[in-house]
C-alpha cells in the first residue's frame, strides 16, 4: 500500500533540529557512556540500550523498550570529501527494496563539533517488514563515520529523543 510508505512527519527533521541543542537533551537520561576501543570518540547511551551484535564488526547497540538499533561504522576516508561519501552512500541507501527518501532530503549538521551530513529513509527489511532509518555520516581527522538508526515507522517518535541524546553526546578525542 502506497500510503503506508508515505512520510507523516519525516523521521530525521525533528532530529535534526534537536542535534543543534548545546548540552544534553531533557528527558532522556545517559547512564552509560561508550569510548570507542581506539579511543577515537565517545558516546552517552540512554537508559536501556545495549550493546548489539552487527554484521561486519561493526559496533552497534539496540534499545527493546522503544524499539530501536543504532550502529557505528567508521572507515578511512582516504580524502574523499563528506560530500561526495554522503552521496555514495546514499546512492547505496537507493538501492535497498522499496527505499523512499525523506522529503527533508540531505541535512547539513555538525555531530561532535566535526561537518556531518543526515538523511532519513524508508525501505523493506529482509523479512519484507517496512523499516524507518536515520543516517548521519561524519567526517573527523580522515575517518567517515556512519551512524545508523533503524526502527520501525510506528517507532519514529520514541525514537526520536534517543536519536537526539546520542548525537548531542558525541565527542570526539
Amino acid at each position: 500500500m502506497t500510503h503506508a510508505r508515505r512520510f507523516t512527519a519525516p523521521f530525521l527533521m525533528l532530529m535534526l533540529l534537536l542535534v543543534a541543542i548545546v548540552g544534553p537533551v531533557s528527558g532522556v537520561a545517559a547512564t552509560t557512556m561508550f569510548w570507542d576501543p581506539d579511543g577515537a570518540y565517545s558516546v552517552a547511551l540512554p537508559v536501556g540500550w545495549q550493546p548489539a551484535e552487527t554484521e561486519s564488526g561493526n559496533i552497534g547497540f539496540a534499545s527493546r523498550a522503544i524499539g530501536a538499533a543504532f550502529v557505528i561504522a567508521a572507515t578511512p576516508a582516504n580524502g574523499q570529501s563528506l560530500d561526495d561519501a554522503a552521496a555514495a552512500t546514499m546512492a547505496d541507501f537507493a538501492n535497498e527494496p522499496g527505499y523512499l527518501a525523506s522529503p527533508a532530503g540531505m541535512q547539513d549538521l555538525i555531530v561532535g563539533g566535526a561537518p556531518a551530513k543526515g538523511c532519513s529513509y524508508r525501505s523493506y527489511d529482509d523479512d519484507g517488514s517496512l523499516i524507518s532509518t536515520a543516517a548521519v555520516m561524519v567526517l573527523n581527522n580522515d575517518t567517515m563515520y556512519l551512524l545508523t538508526f533503524v526502527t520501525t515507522p510506528d517507532r519514529e517518535g520514541a525514537t526520536q529523543p534517543a536519536i537526539a541524546a546520542i548525537l548531542s553526546s558525541w565527542r570526539f578525542s
